[in-house]
């Protein structure tokens, strides 16, 4: 493994455009198979959307995209730990404060009386829902799930909530996806409640791990393979298909190969002049994109409650949680999605999100990344607009003649999270492995 600025070679076997675990995963198994491979990355670093770095004026990294794993139900995850000898640790127990609709956080449950028989009534009817799909399966190929693939507000809205029944879901279905209600469609949040055993308690639960090391430790394993050439700081501009071969231009020269693996995120697939060019469901999405924009910072302040997680709806901050006690106070990480418009954009607004929830904390410092206003990511995760999964998931993701695509976006068990990334990468490799045969 060689991290370059040289030029490019003329050829070779295999080039994989994109260095997330995504693409890694797929470098490795196809150098496996005897392939020189190279790997074109935008970025001047490894890892795609997860990021792990340092909090300034600590000697604490922390991760500013993804994160979590879980070994129970990541099996492709755990995989890699044990190739690797990898480590995860377990996250803490917590102490929930909520807020609905605005009002003060406080620990008390924020549904009470009648409504919690109707949440009960709502889990149930979230559960059995979820248990129509079968989370191995391509939506499309399983069938008979259209009615699913509306916006979550729009299936919410039969079950005919209370307002603050409704308010709690939208509020827990946030922290799996940083879009509006109205713009992510429920059969991807069922999907990924399909591969969390059908429990709303698991919506919760399954982030209950990460890397002891960071998610730098999967990437850094992943990079570390022999007959692959990694090239940073490398943005590619056009792929062109021929007969026998792919011609890749980049801002430093142009390159043929065999095959080449597209790994960057759905959002960023219009940047690239693709000859012939996309088409189908493939084009509509790279046209429409997602709307992924969960916002997530760490803050360092100067005292906070061991274990604390609040959750509010109607505030700046979906979601604060106390992750690590440093010499200079305690870290926590934070997230905001819509339809809150929060952005970390200065101290002062940091300052008055961390009131609204913590008022008794006094922030220090903040460290934050834009994945919407990134280039290379232009979002976060994605959250599948309706009407995609149940029509064109199997179109989506398939190869185009000698490209095959991969990311966490195109999974079929777990969109959008690392065991998705890793899913999606080795399905490129073998597809390609596969057709050359």
């Amino acid at each position: 493994m060689t991290h370059f600025h040289a030029p490019l070679p003329a050829t070779a076997d295999a080039i994989v455009v994109g260095g997330g675990i995504a693409g890694l995963v797929a470098a490795r198994d196809l150098a496996a198979s005897g392939r020189t491979v190279q790997v074109l990355e935008a970025r001047p670093r490894l890892g795609g959307r997860t990021e792990y770095r340092t909090f300034p004026g600590t000697t604490r990294k922390v991760e500013l995209g993804g994160t979590w794993v879980s070994s129970r139900n990541h099996p492709l995850v755990m995989d890699e730990v044990n190739r690797y000898g990898l480590s995860l640790v377990s996250e803490a127990e917590a102490s929930f404060r909520w807020a609905l609709t605005g009002a003060p956080f406080t620990p008390a449950f924020p549904i009470e009386g009648d409504d919690l028989y109707e949440l009960e009534r709502a889990w149930v009817d979230i559960a059995m829902a979820s248990r129509r799909i079968d989370p191995t399966v391509r939506r499309d190929v399983q069938g008979g799930l259209e009615d699913l693939d509306v916006s979550l507000a729009q299936w919410v809205s039969q079950l005919k909530l209370p307002h603050p029944v409704e308010e709690f879901i939208f509020m827990m279905a946030s922290l799996g996806m940083g879009a509006d209600e109205s713009e992510w469609s429920a059969l991807d949040a069922f999907s990924l409640l399909a591969g969390m055993g059908n429990s709303p308690y698991g919506w919760l639960a399954v982030a209950s791990q990460k890397f002891a090391d960071g998610t730098a430790s999967l990437v850094d394993g992943l990079a570390a393979t022999e007959s692959v050439v990694i090239h940073l700081d490398t943005p590619v501009h056009k792929i062109e298909s021929f007969v026998d071969s792919v011609e890749v231009q980049t801002s430093r020269g142009s390159m043929r190969a065999s095959d080449v693996v597209f790994a960057t995120p759905v959002n960023t697939w219009h940047d690239v002049d693709f000859g012939p060019t996309l088409f189908g469901a493939k084009r509509a999405l790279a046209e429409q994109g997602h709307q992924g924009r969960m916002v997530k910072f760490w803050i360092l302040v100067d005292d906070a409650p061991d274990g604390f997680f609040g959750l509010g709806r109607g505030t700046d901050l979906l979601c604060l949680n106390t992750q690590y006690r440093v010499p200079e106070g305690v870290i926590m990480v934070a997230f905001a999605s819509p339809p809150s418009t929060f952005r970390p954009v200065d101290r002062t607004a940091v300052a008055t999100a961390l009131r609204q929830v913590l008022p008794e904390a006094t922030l220090i410092d903040y460290v934050a990344h834009d994945w919407k206003e990134d280039p290379w990511s232009q979002g976060s995760w994605i959250g599948y607009p309706p009407g995609y999964l149940s029509a064109s998931a199997s179109e989506i993701s398939a190869p185009v003649g000698r490209i095959a695509f991969a990311n966490a976006d195109l999974a079929t068990t777990w969109i959008g999270w690392i065991e998705g990334a890793l899913e999606s990468g080795r399905a490129a490799a073998r597809s390609i492995m596969e057709a050359r045969a």
